[in-house]
């Protein structure tokens, strides 16, 4: 009679470790490589845009000063309040009817000289009227009005140097309207619910982003420079 000793097991075959530790980090590289290819083209996308659209006010703004003629003065809103005498001039012509069809919700360009800054002017103060430009905020004055003619940006695009503006420089608007100039009044500081800084009733130019400048995330306070029009200058680019 054969006797059996103990039992062998069969070994169970080792569970290749290594392998489960490569496969989580390759998951995990992909979704980082997936995240960034993302926010690149993001990037990417909001540049081209925002380009375009540069582009398209610096045509806008050649044209109008290119063929300009003398109007009478700015007309007087429903509210009876004072408007700048400067001149505006009126553009009929076809190459600016293109550019605002190209670029929809553009009405003109900001432009500060001596800060070498060139912005579109879009309608409208949401996200993607700010990924293109300066955003005129609804229902303010549109410039060629009587009231304030109010524009947002971001701190970190089109309106990274405002902080540098100071009294007495000088901005000019051009829209398919005229040229329009205005000399910095003064700069300020106020909380974002100080909303008094945009009910002015005068002729006036208000320039709105976020402060601090280098702050990360939703910053606190709101930098405002406020502007009045230049009513000695004559508009149409002749200076």
């Amino acid at each position: 009679m054969r006797t059996h000793g103990p039992a062998q097991l069969k070994p169970r075959p080792l569970r290749n470790w290594t392998c489960a530790m490569t496969t989580v980090p390759r998951w995990l590289t992909r979704i980082a490589f997936t995240i960034a290819a993302l926010c690149f083209a993001f990037v990417a996308f909001t540049c081209a845009e925002q380009s375009h659209y540069r582009a398209a006010a610096g045509t806008l703004s050649a044209a109008v000063r290119a063929r300009a003629v003398q109007q009478p003065p700015l007309l007087e809103s429903r509210a009876a309040a004072p408007v700048p005498t400067t001149p505006h001039v009126e553009m009929i012509n076809p190459v600016a009817s293109a550019v605002l069809t190209a670029a929809p919700g553009l009405l003109g360009e900001l432009n500060v000289p001596h800060l070498r800054i060139a912005t579109a002017i879009v309608e409208g103060d949401d996200a993607t009227a700010l990924r293109r430009g300066a955003g005129h905020l609804r229902g303010t004055a549109i410039p060629g009005e009587a009231g304030n003619v109010v524009l947002a940006g971001h701190r970190d695009t089109v309106f990274r140097r405002l902080g540098e503006l100071q009294r007495g420089d000088r901005l000019r608007l051009t829209t398919a309207r005229g040229v329009f100039d205005y000399r910095v009044s003064r700069t300020l500081r106020v909380r974002p619910s100080d909303t008094w800084v945009i009910q002015r009733s005068a002729a006036a130019l208000t320039l709105i982003t976020c402060y601090p400048f280098d702050w990360i995330g939703s910053a606190p306070e709101r930098w405002i420079v406020q502007a009045e029009p230049l009513a000695s200058e004559v508009s149409g680019g002749q200076r």
